[in-house]
């Protein structure tokens, strides 16, 4: 509670992807970047963010940013 998350995915190394964010999953889905990092020699890719306040809800997602 209060924290910050850590999100961590597996990607090819050295490539870029992004963090996404949406408050509600109801189509038309609305995802409002977050962030973008490089995945690392193994391919990890770690993201650290504050979630939003209560009571939404917020859903992840990344995706290859070229």
């Amino acid at each position: 509670g209060g924290g910050d998350l850590q999100l961590t995915y597996l990607g090819i190394p050295g490539y870029n992807y992004a963090l996404d964010v949406a408050h509600d999953l109801t189509p038309p889905v609305a995802w409002s970047p977050v962030k973008t990092n490089p995945a690392a020699g193994n391919g990890s890719i770690i993201f650290t963010n504050t979630p939003s306040l209560s009571p939404t809800n917020d859903f992840y997602r990344t995706r290859y940013a070229p």
